[in-house]
């Protein structure tokens, strides 16, 4: 699969297919350039999925950021 291809897919389905890479791996009973080539897609699928998760992380720390400066907004300015 073309890492374009997985850039399309959701997180959970980037995190199936790089457990099937690992299980492929795992056995080791294809040719050394079969696994290089499934080596390389899993690399590239982990490198999306660690973007994904640090844009989620900062995604919630806004909320959480956000929620917190409205909480202090109204504490302060409670009558």
């Amino acid at each position: 699969m073309q890492q374009e291809q997985h850039l399309t897919l959701p997180f959970e389905e980037r995190l199936a297919r790089l457990e099937e890479i690992v299980a492929l791996l795992d056995k080791s009973d294809l040719p050394l350039s079969e696994l290089l080539v499934l080596y390389e897609e899993g690399m590239d699928i982990v490198q999306q999925c660690r973007a994904f998760l640090q844009s989620a992380e900062q995604r919630i720390w806004k909320l959480q950021n956000g929620m917190l400066v409205q909480t202090t907004k109204e504490i302060l300015h409670a009558p």
